[in-house]
């Protein structure tokens, strides 16, 4: 067991050592940027993040909990503002519906379409859907974490949370199975 963790530890270390590791695939090389460590003891080393994957990851529908900019007493998850992916196309439902193509580089996701103009019934909704309409026009860096999508631009200080609403609904079918079978 403690030849084992050494072993780690030296893995570690030569990670940060070497500032990343670099893998020859089809004669090109290419980066690996993640390295998953679990309870310290085992290292899983999980496949490079790129556009592909991420748009693989992205595509669902996607409901907005948390916006930098919003007061501290408004509900977003209330106003149901979601953004739906598919390949190459997305789908925003605030207050007006606005869609379009997306394309995703080096892990910036941009988005450009058309949308309706209808009047907000509620001044947050408003705000929420110029902000991100705008953002996602001039690019948000895209992470996705668990059910989890995190769209954010360190210039403006704009960060969106959205829930993976298909996630989500599994967990809620789940949760209500448990309590209908108990055991």
């Amino acid at each position: 067991m403690e030849n084992k963790k050494c072993w780690i530890w030296a893995v570690i270390f030569a990670v940060v050592i070497i500032g990343g590791f670099y893998l020859i695939v089809s004669n090109q090389l290419k980066q690996i940027s993640q390295i998953t460590v679990y309870d310290g003891l085992d290292v899983v080393f999980s496949e490079p993040i790129n556009n592909d994957n991420l748009k693989i990851n992205l595509i669902g529908d996607w409901q907005l909990q948390d916006w930098t900019q919003i007061k501290d007493d408004t509900d977003l998850s209330k106003l149901k503002i979601t953004l739906s992916f598919e390949a190459d196309k997305f789908t925003a439902k605030i207050c007006n519906r606005a869609s379009g193509n997306y394309t995703i580089n080096q892990n910036v996701l941009i988005a450009s379409g058309a949308m309706t103009e209808m009047a907000c019934e509620n001044e947050d909704l408003m705000n929420v859907e110029g902000a991100l309409m705008k953002a996602l026009s001039n690019g948000m860096k895209i992470e996705i974490k668990s059910n989890l999508l995190v769209l954010s631009n360190n210039e403006t200080g704009d960060r969106f949370v959205f829930e993976d609403l298909a996630k989500n609904e599994v967990e809620t079918e789940k949760a209500v199975e448990g309590t209908e079978n108990p055991q």
